[in-house]
């Protein structure tokens, strides 16, 4: 509840540093939950991330941090710094981490190839928080097997309900009424928002 009201908060004032606050609470929330309930921050993830929609952009860098980021980076490096050694030697027999591990270290020899970049460096970095969170789910599945109903059920009103606020946003837009569900700053989306403004205007 906090952190929507503080993306209605920065939607209403237009603030980056509202929305800056909020993705740094949404971020503490996730390693705190995923630190003591790591089963209740993967439903969380699945539950929450899609409706709060905060993103900002790095500048010249054209690059961006988004509240979802946030919360994978927060599930997966507080699963890797309670769990990643001890369940990894488990983990690594699997064959669909095999693939991960394969997967990883194509995209940093591509990396390292390509000069190592800001863009490649910060592929290496997303893909590295893609498998730590997918290795942090099979962690937590192995220990509670129900929990992949949980999430499917989960997921498929979750997906409801951003299908339902998609349609109301698209009305609302078709109407003539702008009335943003998100919040974004700085990146390409925000840009041809501020352009389709002025065309509406004109």
């Amino acid at each position: 509840m906090i952190s929507a009201a503080g993306v209605a908060a920065a939607i209403r004032y237009d603030s980056p540093g509202i929305a800056l606050a909020t993705t740094v609470w949404y971020g503490g929330v996730f390693a705190v939950l995923s630190w003591f309930r790591p089963s209740f921050a993967l439903l969380a993830l699945v539950a929450v991330a899609p409706l709060i929609t905060v993103e900002m952009g790095l500048g010249p860098a054209q690059k961006s941090i988004s509240a979802d980021k946030v919360a994978l980076l927060a599930v997966a490096g507080v699963w890797i710094l309670r769990r990643g050694r001890t369940a990894a030697g488990e983990l690594v027999r699997l064959p669909v981490i095999r693939c991960w591990a394969v997967f990883l270290a194509v995209v940093l020899m591509s990396a390292v190839r390509s000069g190592f970049t800001v863009d490649q460096g910060w592929g290496v970095v997303k893909q590295a928080i893609y498998a730590g969170l997918f290795l942090a789910t099979m962690d937590v599945l192995r220990a509670e097997r129900t929990l992949p109903l949980r999430i499917v059920t989960l997921g498929g009103l979750t997906g409801g309900v951003v299908a339902l606020v998609g349609l109301v946003e698209r009305l609302l837009w078709t109407s003539g009424h702008w009335v943003p569900l998100y919040f974004k700053h700085g990146t390409q989306a925000s840009a041809a928002r501020r352009s389709s403004d002025r065309r509406s205007a004109t």
